[in-house]
């Protein structure tokens, strides 16, 4: 899979991330009072999950399949048929003629400029490349920053700070070491460390703030240690380098980032005692006046974003209830529903897998024939398969076979990989492998697919097999770069499921070049 692959994956995975956001976005806000905010955040991790693991079992919500029929179907809605009981004539470079069954209708056709196709995708590629190498830059240098902050923190933290972490940890039955130190660069208390966890604490927050309220901000951290928000977090940093271009999942996950911190308060305050939930929200309030709005550190979970998203969340915490059965139950409906339809909506495989993207790029590499293959065409013909004669020797034949063989498939590197070995073995025979190479060579022409026709699968009820009819429209360039001719070419592709793979089974011509007739 190359890298214009791996960008089209990517585009149908950012189109089901926007409409699994959209959904979850109007889940939550028919249940914003109805359900805790733990819910409001993790029903997000459906997100994640989708946009990590785009594929999944074919169905009628497909989005592969739904780029299949849009590219298939014409805005004018024409019909191009061939009746079943005639027979189409094809011709094979010995000009002997054949008669070959076909059974095919179409309903209209598009005309896709292959080499405007090519640029544009190949332009934007490299668009969204620069956009992930510009924010992967950022993240290594917000990372060293980090890395430096923790370095020159002070470690030596106070006996009673140390024994409040202590405690919180026991509450909350953490055995897991983690570090506590005092930083006067940041502005919030955060949490990092993937591997080891350490709890940073602004130098005047940790001077001015008592001992109570040291204990509701420790709890804060630690939860989201247990919650283990700094993987989801990371996900969510490298899920948006990869969508950078897509403002919907960028609100998405900047959405997720604050119910994140919600979800934290509810969880913090569940381990407290009752009716404590409205001094642990003086607590996040006395932060805020310490520290004012904070600027987030990447690779951290900080208490303190902005003074917007503390009135929601202080709302919140005054409302603190603990979650019953009947929340539950309403829960894991909208988790089962929701992530039912996140699992129907997904990209089976990528575009680049399926029949219509092969058969063209069979019949585009087919005629697509540059000086190199011309070359290779030449030597073809100088080398000739090897026959045992007067003079020489099995061993001589053999070698040279080899190297007409080696010549064969360097013409067909392109081509090869996409058949079954009935197939390939069956254009080796007609020659159709070398066809384009044949003509360029004959007429010192390069030549090129300017457009490409594809009508629809003649074989709609079988999911193993396909027919293509299609029409390909050539340019042919001498050598000299003087002269110019157009020509075009008819026929049909079928392909077969192979180990789960389509692959060409059967090429044939039914409207020949002009240059070869």
């Amino acid at each position: 899979m190359n890298l214009l692959n791996v960008f089209e994956m990517i585009l149908l995975s950012s189109l089901i991330g926007s409409l699994i956001v959209l959904v979850i976005l109007i889940t939550k806000g028919i249940f914003r009072n109805k359900l805790s905010p733990c819910f409001h955040y993790y029903i997000w991790l459906i997100l994640l999950l989708k946009l990590i693991i785009p594929v999944g079992p074919q169905t009628p919500l497909n989005v592969s399949n739904m780029y299949e029929n849009f590219y298939m179907q014409s805005p004018t809605n024409e019909k191009a048929q061939i009746n079943p009981s005639k027979q189409v004539e094809t011709t094979d470079l010995d000009n002997s003629t054949s008669i070959t069954p076909i059974e095919y209708t179409t309903k209209g056709i598009i005309n896709i400029p292959l080499e405007l196709k090519l640029i544009i995708e190949k332009v934007l590629c490299f668009i969204w490349l620069l956009g992930v190498v510009i924010l992967s830059l950022r993240l290594i240098k917000g990372h060293k920053k980090l890395k430096k902050i923790v370095t020159n923190s002070i470690k030596n933290v106070t006996t009673l700070h140390n024994e409040i972490l202590y405690s919180c940890k026991k509450v909350m039955n953490i055995r897991t070491e983690v570090g506590l130190s005092y930083s006067r660069v940041i502005s919030s208390p955060s949490l990092c460390g993937l591997i080891s966890p350490h709890i940073l604490i602004p130098t005047n927050v940790a001077e001015n703030v008592c001992d109570e309220e040291f204990e509701y901000i420790i709890m804060h951290e630690l939860t989201h240690f247990k919650n283990r928000d700094i993987l989801i977090n990371w996900f969510i940093t490298l899920l948006s380098m990869l969508y950078w271009f897509n403002p919907i999942l960028l609100y998405g996950f900047h959405k997720m980032r604050q119910d994140c911190e919600s979800s934290c308060d509810n969880r913090a305050i569940s381990y407290l005692d009752e009716g404590k939930n409205i001094q642990y929200g003086n607590s996040i309030i006395r932060v805020l006046e310490l520290t004012g709005s904070s600027t987030k550190l990447m690779g951290t979970t900080s208490m303190v974003m902005n003074s917007s998203q503390i009135k929601r969340r202080i709302i919140m915490i005054s409302k603190f209830k603990k979650v019953n059965i009947k929340n539950i139950l309403l829960a894991s409906i909208i988790v089962v529903v929701v992530g039912g339809a996140a699992i129907a909506l997904n990209t089976s495989k990528s575009k680049v897998d399926q029949p219509i993207v092969i058969a063209e790029e069979f019949v585009r590499n087919l005629y697509t024939v540059d000086a190199n293959k011309v070359a290779e065409f030449n030597k073809l013909g100088q080398i000739g398969p090897g026959v045992i004669g007067e003079g020489a020797t099995k061993e001589s034949t053999a070698a040279t076979n080899d190297e007409y063989t080696k010549a064969a498939l360097s013409l067909d590197k392109s081509v090869q990989p996409l058949m079954t070995a009935q197939g390939y073995d069956s254009i080796v025979t007609t020659t159709f492998n070398i066809l384009g190479a044949k003509i360029c060579a004959e007429n010192n022409y390069t030549s090129q697919v300017t457009s490409f026709t594809l009508g629809e699968n003649v074989y709609k009820d079988n999911g193993d097999k396909v027919r293509y009819l299609y029409e390909a429209n050539l340019k042919f360039t001498s050598t000299d770069g003087k002269d110019d001719v157009t020509d075009s070419t008819k026929g049909y592709v079928e392909l077969l499921k192979e180990n789960g793979q389509w692959k060409v089974d059967q090429y044939n011509i039914t409207s020949p070049l002009k240059l070869y007739r």
